[in-house]
């Protein structure tokens, strides 16, 4: 899922031993809003990093716990909205 979505056009990290990826929102939008907007425009849930306390507003979390070819088929469906190019519009 990292290369899919940095081929997307999504800097992230690889996750550290864990089922889950931080990734930086990169638009600016808070991480409510942004997660709001990848299931409106995706079609792909996250969570919010806000959720996790003030430290992880700027941020959502991605649950890996998917078989890989749904994971890869939500890296298509995150780069084909569009989503990562847009700018809140709050």
């Amino acid at each position: 899922l990292v290369e899919s979505l940095r081929e997307a056009g999504w800097d992230v990290d690889s996750p550290k031993g864990s089922m889950f990826l931080w990734a930086e929102i990169p638009n600016g939008t808070s991480s409510r809003e942004f997660s709001i907007r990848m299931l409106e425009e995706a079609g792909v849930a996250v969570t919010p990093g806000s959720a996790f306390g003030a430290a992880g507003e700027g941020f959502v979390r991605i649950a890996l716990v998917q078989p890989e070819g749904r994971l890869r088929q939500a890296a298509r469906k995150i780069s084909s909205s569009g989503i990562l190019k847009k700018k809140s519009t709050a």
